[in-house]
């Protein structure tokens, strides 16, 4: 999981279970939280900021994609200590893996993207590429895999099935 305040990053193929996993996270921490389908209006983003940043809010950001109108605004969220942020996308990001404190891999079987997971994130993993393909390769659908940059916790890889409504 991640405590208060942290930057939770989920990335998966299309359909991969992403948004289902972050209402999961939500509901197993009972938090009330604001959810955010694709940034793409600017005033409306910043009503949201401004109307919640002095309040402790969660808050999920589906589809996210990187833009340079809404970089400023965005970058409000993520320094505000009063968020915990989930950030869901259907690619890996650098600057998103670089800020984030946990990271959410979902379940991808192509050579090719397991490739890329492991050449951004590698950094942060105490095991080998062979080991990391393998726990990636017993994810069930649906199914990610979980990485604790800040290594709270004893287990750093944590093998996780969203809950499928």
């Amino acid at each position: 999981m991640f405590n208060s305040g942290d930057i939770a990053l989920i990335i998966g193929k299309y359909k991969s279970g992403k948004t289902t996993l972050a209402k999961t996270l939500m509901n197993k921490l009972k938090a009330n939280y604001i959810y955010i389908n694709c940034i793409r209006d600017i005033d409306k983003l910043e009503n949201i900021y401004y109307s919640t940043k002095n309040i402790e809010t969660y808050i999920i950001f589906d589809n996210y994609v990187e833009s340079k109108s809404t970089d400023k605004i965005f970058n409000l969220f993520i320094d505000n200590i009063n968020f915990t942020i989930i950030i869901i996308t259907n690619y890996v990001n650098i600057k998103l893996i670089r800020k984030s404190d946990v990271i959410y891999l979902g379940k991808n079987l192509s050579n090719a993207s397991i490739d890329i997971y492991y050449d951004r994130i590698n950094r942060y993993l105490d095991i080998n590429k062979n080991k990391f393909i393998e726990k990636i390769n017993k994810l069930n659908d649906y199914g990610f895999l979980i990485l604790d940059k800040d290594k709270r916790y004893k287990d750093e890889e944590i093998l996780m099935k969203a809950k499928v409504d």
